[in-house]
């Protein structure tokens, strides 16, 4: 991994750790389920059945995420 790519990698961490919870159930794309641990470069989401995705935290800033079971303010 290349030092920008590395940098990228750790500052998505960062931001990623404030924006979602162990525990939360989210949907990116094709992959959902819950959230098992949040890395400093990618978190791990339980997607049941056994399976475990890990996604890179750029990913979870760059795209579309869905977190289910949050009551919308309002």
């Amino acid at each position: 991994m290349g030092g920008r790519d590395f940098a990228r990698a750790v500052s998505a961490g960062r931001y990623v750790r404030g924006a979602y919870e162990i525990g939360q159930d989210i949907s990116l794309g094709e992959v959902r389920g819950r959230i098992a641990a949040i890395e400093g470069a990618s978190t791990v989401v339980d997607s049941g059945g056994g399976r475990s995705v890990r996604i890179p935290n750029h990913l979870l800033l760059e795209s579309i995420v869905t977190v289910h079971g949050s009551e919308v303010p309002g």
